[in-house]
């Protein structure tokens, strides 16, 4: 399916006022502040709102509402509240775990607790610079590197990586991109060595030995593409059970700890049903 929800639309009144509150609720950024505009996307790493002027008066405001999530459900009710949001109706019972309140022009949203989560770890791992020269299938692997980057960040996993380049900075620039967290485990011991677009970088001097600090501090592998370093770590994963996803790799003997797919999206698929 080639289909993705790309933003959800409140018509408004008040473009100005609408603007200023959700942008600064949900920390987005406008796509324009032209006060000629009828239409403005409202942009954030993870999501997207729009806002659309209204010709006519806005009705059926229940038709719609958003729901928000937070681990601090007070705090977030007491800023929203601040910047101009009213209460519909506070939680009655003690076990209700959301609060509903209006924005500047009357729309309906909710602020829902959510217990603080563990973040997974999710390393991925493939063949550098080096090994990546000549390949036939060099743009593929990166590319995709590059997606699969993103769409684990988009889930809120922290992606461990080796930290340098080809596979390894290709899913670091999709981790930047998508507004995530990524931590380089580098070979070697100059952290100058590290891509640029990691979040952290640790520098271990260890060589090639780190490849197995790399696979033992992750919760599952995503392998994409095929070199030595890289099949000594699907190995070193499912030998100590840890779950190996893998895109484009070597054909490998059939394990019940290696899953192979041929996409970043299908990828994902395996990921979300082993981390769940």
């Amino acid at each position: 399916m080639n289909i993705r929800l790309g933003s959800t639309v409140i018509n408004c009144a008040d473009l100005e006022t609408m603007t200023a509150f959700w942008a600064q609720a949900l920390s987005l950024t406008p796509s324009s502040l032209d006060p000629a505009d009828r239409f403005r996307v409202l942009r954030g790493p993870r999501v997207n709102l729009s806002l659309q002027l209204s010709d006519t008066p806005v009705t059926a405001r229940d038709q719609m509402h958003l729901d928000l999530y937070s681990d601090d459900r007070a705090g977030e009710v007491e800023r929203l509240a601040g910047l101009g949001a009213a209460f519909e109706r506070h939680h009655d019972d003690p076990e209700d775990d959301y609060v509903v309140m209006r924005d500047p022009e009357g729309n309906h949203f909710c602020v829902c607790a959510v217990a603080p989560m563990s973040p997974r770890y999710v390393a991925v791992v493939g063949p550098d610079d080096e090994s990546l020269a000549g390949a036939v299938d060099r743009s593929f692997l990166m590319e995709t590197a590059f997606d699969a980057g993103q769409q684990l960040a988009m889930r809120r996993w922290v992606v461990v990586c080796g930290g340098g380049r080809g596979v390894m900075g290709a899913v670091a620039d999709g981790v930047a991109a998508g507004g995530g967290v990524s931590l380089g485990v580098l070979a070697s011991a100059d952290r100058a060595a590290a891509h640029p677009a990691l979040t952290y970088a640790l520098p271990t001097g260890l060589g090639e030995l780190r490849n197995g600090l790399l696979v033992r501090v992750a919760d599952a592998v995503l392998a994409i593409g095929g070199s030595w370093g890289t099949l000594s770590e699907v190995a070193l994963a499912v030998r100590t059970n840890v779950p190996v996803v893998s895109i484009a790799g070597w054909d490998l003997p059939d394990s019940t700890g290696l899953v192979r797919t041929g996409s970043a999206a299908a990828a994902m698929v395996e990921l979300t049903r082993i981390l769940s």
